[in-house]
C-alpha cells in the first residue's frame, strides 16, 4: 500500500520498480542464455512443419510490428521532449511577464512560487524520462553482417529454419526493452501533464487574486 501511494505521488518510482524487476530477471537468466533458449525452442517447434513459408511470413510481420512499435514510442518521446521544453520556457518566463502585475499577499506569493517550482520540476523530469525512453539499450535489429553469418552457418535445408528462429528470438529479446520504453514514456507523460496542471493552477491563482484585488479597489 505504501509503495502504491508513493508511486501515485511520484510516478518515477513506478518505472524504477518495474524496470528493476526486468533487469534483475535478465541478469539472473543471463542475456545470451535467454536468447539461446528461445532460439532452441523455436527450432524445436519448427521440426513438425514441412512448408515454412507461413512461419517465415509470420516471423517477418512480427519483427516489422515490433520495429514499428519501437519507432512509435521513440517518436512520442521526441514529441514530449519538444513539448516539455516549450512548456519549461513558458513557465520560466511567466513570472517576469506577470511580475509587475501581481497583487498577492506573502502567503499567496509563497503558494504560487511553490507551484511554479513543482511545475518546472515535473516538466524537467518529464524531459529526462522521455530521453531515457529513447536511450533504452540492448535492442536487437537485423544487420547485413548477421545475415551473412547466418548464411555461412546454415545449410540450404536449415537456413529458413534458422532465419525464422533468429527473427522470433530477436523479437522476444526486444520485448523487455520495449516494456521498459513504455514504462519510461508513461512516467514522462504523467509528469508532463502534472507539470502543466501545476503551472495552470499557479497562473489561475495569480489571475484570480489580482482580479479580486482590482475589483475591491475600484468597487470601494
Amino acid at each position: 500500500m505504501k509503495e502504491k501511494i508513493a508511486q501515485f505521488f511520484w510516478p518515477p518510482i513506478r518505472a524504477y520498480c518495474t524496470n528493476r524487476v526486468i533487469r534483475t530477471r535478465r541478469q539472473q537468466q543471463g542475456e545470451p542464455a535467454s536468447w539461446s533458449e528461445t532460439h532452441q525452442q523455436v527450432l524445436g517447434s519448427l521440426i513438425k512443419y514441412k512448408d515454412l513459408s507461413a512461419n517465415l511470413k509470420a516471423a517477418s510481420e512480427l519483427t516489422e510490428s515490433e520495429t514499428s512499435r519501437k519507432d512509435t514510442l521513440e517518436a512520442k518521446a521526441s514529441i514530449i521532449v519538444q513539448s516539455a521544453g516549450i512548456a519549461v520556457s513558458i513557465v520560466a518566463l511567466a513570472p517576469a511577464v506577470l511580475g509587475k502585475q501581481w497583487s498577492l499577499s506573502f502567503w499567496w506569493t509563497g503558494a504560487v512560487l511553490f507551484l511554479y517550482f513543482l511545475a518546472i520540476l515535473h516538466l524537467l523530469v518529464a524531459v529526462y524520462y522521455a530521453i531515457k525512453a529513447r536511450r533504452v539499450a540492448a535492442y536487437a535489429t537485423p544487420t547485413g553482417t548477421g545475415l551473412i553469418g547466418l548464411m555461412k552457418d546454415s545449410s540450404t535445408d536449415t537456413f529458413e529454419k534458422n532465419l525464422i528462429a533468429q527473427k522470433i528470438s530477436d523479437t522476444r529479446w526486444n520485448e523487455d526493452a520495449l516494456i521498459m520504453k513504455v514504462n519510461e514514456l508513461s512516467v514522462s507523460e504523467d509528469m508532463l501533464l502534472r507539470g502543466l496542471a501545476f503551472f495552470a493552477t499557479s497562473v489561475s491563482i495569480v489571475i484570480l487574486r489580482t482580479a479580486s484585488v482590482y475589483l475591491e479597489q475600484h468597487i470601494t
